[in-house]
């Protein structure tokens, strides 16, 4: 509140300051902020932290404080999605029988995912799914799940363990 205070009562004199020695100030606290050691340890621990660093920096320095922010936040955001479905569906086959684990409580965005694994399946197969740590699955998923389970006797598809339309 100072600083907005004193920035609109002193603005005539802030144009008084040559641009050259505001810019060596920002450079100064800029770099004072943002260490070589910063960078460093974000590249350290990972694509997952240094990328979203990255982008935030290169959208400040390309659009602005506000853009920059956000787009630093959506690919935090992406890559938090893309985390959380990596290990959240898994299909294993042994021999005829396939096990469909879920890992994880679903929802509606791990429809292409789920149903990429289905198509997978071929016929005359078992499938097993193991659900026992799903504590809730959206109704969308439940509707993938209880159309496959509809045709699976079409493709000669035996089902065990498959999640109830209650869970």
């Amino acid at each position: 509140m100072l600083l907005l205070i004193c920035g609109l009562w002193f603005s005539g004199l802030l144009t008084l300051i040559p641009l050259a020695s505001l810019a060596a100030v920002l450079l100064y606290t800029g770099y004072k902020l943002a260490t070589p050691r910063l960078f460093i340890e974000q590249f350290r621990q990972g694509a997952a932290q240094y990328v979203p660093f990255l982008a935030t920096i290169g959208g400040i320095i390309a659009f602005g404080m506000l853009a920059g922010i956000g787009i630093g936040l959506a690919t935090q955001m992406a890559f938090s999605l893309w985390r959380s479905h990596r290990h959240s569906l898994q299909l294993a086959r042994y021999d005829d029988h396939y096990v469909l684990r879920i890992q994880q409580n679903l929802t509606f965005m791990h429809n292409p995912h789920l149903l990429a694994l289905l198509a997978k399946i071929p016929e005359k197969s078992v499938v097993i799914v193991e659900h026992d740590s799903v504590g809730y699955l959206d109704p969308d998923v439940q509707a993938v799940l209880d159309d496959f389970a509809e045709n699976a006797p079409q493709r000669g598809i035996q089902l065990n363990q498959w999640p109830l339309a209650s869970r």
